[in-house]
Order: structure tokens, then C-alpha cells, then sequence
């Protein structure tokens, strides 16, 4: 991972659900795009990194009011074990990062064992 990762200054907000198909994130993302953003599932956990630019990075732009956090951001999210890491979908849509995480169905480990 480059420093831009590493260096990470904030972390948008986030909201998780959930029913019984899949768990659902919804992240803030206002002045992101696919381009800027990366989204990866890594030992238990959904990694969703990015960068967002000030809008003005002119030498004769002069800022009078800044609340807006830019620079490369970082969030971490611990999930469940019983997930389908390989049908993970991402989206965005009106200014919100949209992951959707389908859940596995538990596996019946139970055997039956014969005695002899």
C-alpha cells in the first residue's frame, strides 16, 4: 500500500444493516468517484480507502472557510465470518458509497456417526 493509504487524516460515516440475505454499508462520499476510491475484503474485514481532492489547488485560489475534510481517508469494518466474500458489490449513488455483503448460509457440520 503507498503512503497515501497510510497517511489517512479522517473517515467518512458510515451506517451498517442487515436482514437475513446480506449486510448493507452505507458510506458518505460526497466528491468521490471510482477513480479516487478502493474497496477490498482482507482477513475478516472490509477495507475502503480513498482520497478526495480540494476543490481548489490553484496558487492564486485563496481559501476563506474550510469544514470539508480532504486527503486521503481510510476505513476499516469488521464483518461477520458467515459472508460471501466473493459476491461483495460496491456502488455509488447520490453522494453515498453503496457495499452490499451477501451472507452465507451456515454449513451443517453436523455428521452422523456410525457405531460399530
Amino acid at each position: 500500500i503507498g503512503t497515501r493509504w497510510r497517511d489517512a487524516r479522517w473517515q467518512p460515516r458510515a451506517d451498517v444493516y442487515q436482514d437475513e440475505r446480506a449486510l448493507y454499508i452505507q458510506v458518505e462520499a460526497p466528491g468521490l468517484d471510482e477513480s479516487t476510491m478502493r474497496v477490498r475484503y482482507e482477513s475478516g474485514h472490509l477495507v475502503i480507502e480513498g482520497v478526495r481532492q480540494r476543490p481548489c489547488t490553484n496558487a492564486p485560489c485563496r481559501c476563506l472557510q474550510m469544514e470539508i475534510e480532504y486527503g486521503p481517508f481510510r476505513r476499516v469494518l469488521q464483518l461477520p465470518s458467515e459472508i460471501d466474500a466473493g459476491a461483495i458489490e460496491a456502488r455509488l449513488e447520490a453522494g453515498f458509497l453503496l457495499i452490499t455483503v451477501p451472507r452465507q448460509q451456515p454449513q451443517n457440520t453436523a455428521t452422523k456417526i456410525s457405531i460399530e
